[in-house]
Order: C-alpha cells, then structure tokens, then sequence
C-alpha cells in the first residue's frame, strides 16, 4: 500500500471507502467509550456501586485517554496513521470484552482503563489521516462523515446494544462491540493505505517539540480551550443523562436506547447540515451560534420538569446544533494549525479528553449537590463559555488550499 506520498493517488482511486472506513472507526470508538450510560442504573446492581462513583469511571478513562492522545499524535505522523487506528481497534475489543466479563468494580475500572488507549488513539488520528488526504471543501465534508460516524454509534449502536441487553444483558451487548473492534481491525488492515514515513525514528524531545508550534499559537490555544469547555457540557450531560431517564422519567433501558437514538440522528442531521450547507458561512460565527444553542437545549432537556417526550426532542435538537458546532470546531482547527495533522487532532482528542473528564467529575458533583436540575444548568454555563472563547462577529479568512482529492459528498 502506498505510503502519504502517495495518498491522494489513492484516495482518487477509491475516496468513499477511505471516507467510510475512517467514519466506522470513529464509530466504535465512540460506542466503547459511551456505552455505559444507557447501563449505569444495571451495572450499579450488578457490581454494587452506586451511579455517581460509576461516573467517575468515565472520568479516570478521560483522564488516561487524555495521557494517549498526547503521545499518539507525533506516533501517527511518525510511523503512520493507520497502524496507530488499527492500535486503538485492538485495545477497544479488549477492553469491551474485559467490560463484558467484570465480576467487580475493580475489575470494571481496569478492563475500562484500557478502553483509554483506544479513546486516545481513535478520535484524534481518524480525523488527522483524513485532514491529511482530503483538502478545501472535501477536507470539510470528509471530517463531517466521521462525525456523522460517530453520531450514527447514537442513531444505531446504542439502541441495538440496548436492545440486546433487553433480551440477555448488558454483559452480551460489550461481548458484541469486542467483535465489532475486530472486525475494525481487519477494515482498517484492507482499506486504509499505510501513511508510515519509512525509516522513521522516535524521540522523547521530537514528541515535546512536535506540541510547540500549537502551545505558541493563541488563536490555537483558544480552540483547544473551547474544545474542553465544550466537552465539559456534551459529555458530562451524556454521562448522566441516561440515569435520568431511568430516575425520573421511568423509562426502561429499552426506550432510554430510543432515546439515544433520537439525539444521535440529531446530531447526525447536525454534522450533514454543516458538512454541506454552510459553506459561505463564517465557521467562527457558526460554531459560536449552534454552541450556544447545543448548551440552552441540553440543559433544558434535564431541567425543565416536562416528561419524556419534551426532553427527548430537546435533546435531539441539541444534537442537531452540537453536530454543526463540532463540525465548524475540528475544521478551524485543521485548517488553521501551524503543526502536523495527527499532531494536531490528537491535541485536540486530548483537550476533548479532559472536558470529558471534568464533565463526568463536574457532573457527579452537580448531581450529587443539587440533582438534574442543578446539573443541566451548571452544564449549560460551560457551553456558553465554550461559545465566547471562539465566536468573533467580525469575518475572519481561513487559508485556502487547493483541491486535490473528492471526497464523499
């Protein structure tokens, strides 16, 4: 297979796989790392902890996660994106089988710690290997099919994972995403070109020096910072919000799985629109706009007292403008950075990491001091704060590059 050389050689010959392979990745990726939340009221039972601490399982994940990101970023540039992606496939069917087969909580915690290396590789670097091989407008579409494949883990994972623990356990339905993690594997070995720089090397001080165009750039360090206050808001809700289904709204794991169903083909609906839709739109103004408004409906959703079918269309609403949001986000920062794609992405998976951590931290505190109300409000603040560290009214030029690739559109 040709190495990055000779990648948009190839990605001319065959763009929709790479797109979609890359997308499926970023799929399982994100079902591993949030499939507990529809669980949490049964794995509480089960293992005998309660929903808070369970939380906080999520955030020491987050935490590791964040650890791996900043070493897989130069590793992906070095010696190839893809083995790096087909690395995290691996640790994720481990870590989803170890989850399958936990006794206790110990267990749980250690066989989750391993899904970090697969949530620190996989987000990052899928995004990276396609802002790589796609530029300009197909850049913006590719990076929008991989978040629409991690919105589809909502529209179509969760619920089928949920609906085979309906008729077995949740146990089975981690069993299920370990061979999903293999069969990944084997896609990305097929599918994927292999972008290593061959007789490549890695040193400590080239992964130190590889962070330092982006830890000098402000503009840079704004993103990264809004990434992490975003990931606050998104993630801490995600976290929490299937015990509240359960808690106050009665639903059954079944319907909780409808239910994360609506807010993923939101959220999907939300990455096509801003894949295909906003083209002359300024991204700043736009990332700013639907951010704000992903914080006001995610917050509503678990504060207002309105029932299950109320909070369940606002949060599939809130997955519409989170979808735009996170689209104009990862396209500014690929576009606009000074260092390398893998570097980069992996850097930003890595301020995504910690959000997500202080989201599930925050969010077991919040819940634990004022309930769900006092968590979607305390939730919605950190959107808002997301929204002001990029949005600028004024226009500004993001850097053309020229067309070299078609992606799928």
């Amino acid at each position: 297979m040709p190495n990055t050389s000779s990648g948009h050689q190839e990605i001319q010959i065959r763009p929709q796989i790479i797109t979609l392979t890359l997308s499926a990745a970023a799929m399982l990726g994100m079902l591993n790392g949030f499939a507990l939340g529809p669980f949490m009221p049964d794995i509480s039972d089960d293992v005998g902890v309660s929903i808070p601490l369970l939380g906080q399982v999520a955030t020491a994940t987050f935490v590791g996660a964040m650890a791996i990101c900043l070493f897989a970023g130069p590793l992906a540039d070095l010696y190839g994106k893809r083995r790096i992606i087909t690395v995290g496939l691996l640790t994720l069917a481990v870590s989803a089988a170890g989850t399958a087969l936990a006794p206790d909580f110990g267990w749980l915690l250690a066989a989750r710690m391993v899904s970090a290396v697969s949530a620190g590789t996989l987000a990052g670097t899928t995004l990276a290997m396609a802002g790589t091989m796609f530029d300009g407008d197909d850049r913006r579409r590719a990076l929008a099919w991989i978040a629409s494949g991690v919105a589809v883990g909502g529209v179509i994972g969760i619920p089928v994972l949920t609906l085979i623990a309906a008729l077995s356990s949740w146990r089975m339905s981690f069993g299920v995403v370990a061979v999903a993690g293999l069969l990944g594997v084997f896609a990305m070995r097929r599918m994927i070109p292999d972008d290593a720089i061959p007789g490549s090397r890695l040193q400590l001080r080239n992964i130190l020096s590889s962070y330092r165009p982006l830890i000098g750039d402000r503009p840079m360090l704004s993103l990264y910072g809004s990434t992490t206050l975003r990931a606050i808001g998104w993630v801490g809700t995600l976290t929490y919000i299937g015990a509240y289904f359960a808690d106050e709204l009665g639903l059954s794991t079944a319907q909780i799985g409808w239910a994360y169903m609506v807010g993923g083909g939101g959220y999907f609906v939300g990455t096509k629109i801003a894949g295909s839709r906003f083209q002359n739109i300024n991204l700043r103004t736009l990332y700013g706009i639907s951010t704000l408004l992903m914080g006001i409906f995610l917050g509503l959703s678990i504060s207002l007292p309105a029932g299950a079918i109320p909070s369940i269309c606002l949060v599939a609403i809130a997955g519409i403008t989170g979808g735009v949001g996170w689209v104009g986000l990862v396209t500014l920062i690929s576009t606009s950075s000074p260092a390398g794609q893998g570097t980069t992405m992996s850097l930003n998976a890595a301020m995504f990491q910690i959000g997500s951590a202080l989201g599930g931290l925050f969010g077991g505190l919040l819940l634990a001091v004022g309930g769900y109300a006092t968590l979607g409000l305390g939730l919605m603040a950190f959107a808002f704060l997301a929204a002001s560290l990029v949005w600028r009214p004024s226009p500004m030029a993001i850097p053309a590059r020229p067309k070299t690739a078609t992606a799928v559109d």
